[in-house]
């Protein structure tokens, strides 16, 4: 993670990390990161299939 923050010195660094992950916000906040807002992920048709212990980040909330 030092690597990451690293190579954006100087400039906002956002990553939308999945409430159920605390160890990994632990591990943002450990460097220095802080948390900016939170969200309410909603779904219709059901849950999607994939493993939420297995996401760590999301891509862009803007695509839903």
């Amino acid at each position: 993670m030092v690597e990451l923050t690293g190579r954006t010195a100087g400039e906002a660094l956002h990553i939308d990390v999945p409430a159920t992950q605390i160890g990994f916000t632990a591990v943002l906040q450990a460097v220095g990161m802080v948390p900016g807002f939170t969200t309410t992920r909603m779904y219709r048709g059901g849950k999607p299939g994939n493993a939420p212990s297995k996401v760590f980040g999301i891509t862009t909330l803007e695509l839903g």
